[in-house]
């Protein structure tokens, strides 16, 4: 490499590292889940079938800490937001010849780790990067069902993007979150695994506070 260019470069790398901002600050939002998706058939017995829709899902609520570097108008923005969601299915159950309907309940609490970077016009901004979901706790109606387990990946994986805005020391952010993984992937029957056809979405609204 041309020793000029390569004196250029370190030039560039330190200056930005001096001229490097950081800030850390609080954020706290809401989102709502969406799917679009077929029911599951499950397979319990010869003598009774049972199938499973997504009806609906509450807004779901979330709280957390955020870091973020910025240079030459560039940010990189990892963050840490544990979420409470809630979800609801129905349930047919179908027997000699006679459907039953019910609605079921699910409720997770997760630990959220997006790493966003993003580029800062003023004081709006675009950002786009990946995210992390660990399941910390959940709970389910659909225990009911015979056979029913709960087998959570360690972790799901999706990306996120969005746009913002700074005014003093509020951070406002909208962001619209897609899945890697097919929803309700955790449900097993009798070991039998199952899951709906596609991911789920998540429309996200946050308001932070730089400290």
């Amino acid at each position: 490499m041309n020793k000029g260019l390569l004196i250029i470069i370190l030039s560039f790398l330190l200056n930005g590292s001096i001229s490097a901002q950081f800030e850390m600050g609080v954020k706290v939002g809401i989102n709502s889940t969406q799917l679009v998706s077929d029911s599951i058939n499950l397979i319990t017995s010869d003598e009774e079938q049972l199938n499973l829709a997504f009806q609906e899902a509450d807004y779901g609520v979330h709280l957390g800490l955020y870091m973020r570097l910025s240079a030459f108008g560039f940010y990189l923005e990892p963050a840490g937001f544990i979420n409470s969601s809630k979800v609801t299915y129905q349930l047919s159950e179908i027997q000699n010849g006679e459907v039953i309907t019910s609605f079921k309940n699910e409720s997770f609490t997760s630990l959220d780790i997006p790493v966003l970077l993003g580029y800062k016009m003023g004081f709006f901004r675009i950002h786009a990067g990946g995210v992390a979901h660990l399941i910390i706790d959940s709970a389910s109606d659909l225990i009911d069902i015979k056979g029913y387990q709960s087998k959570f990946e360690k972790a799901n994986y999706g990306y996120q993007a969005g746009i913002g805005i700074d005014a003093w020391k509020i951070r406002i952010d909208i962001n619209y979150e897609g899945n890697l993984s097919k929803f309700g992937n955790h449900i097993t029957v009798d070991d039998t695994p199952y899951s709906f056809n596609n991911a789920a979405a998540r429309l996200i609204l946050n308001a932070g506070f730089r400290f």
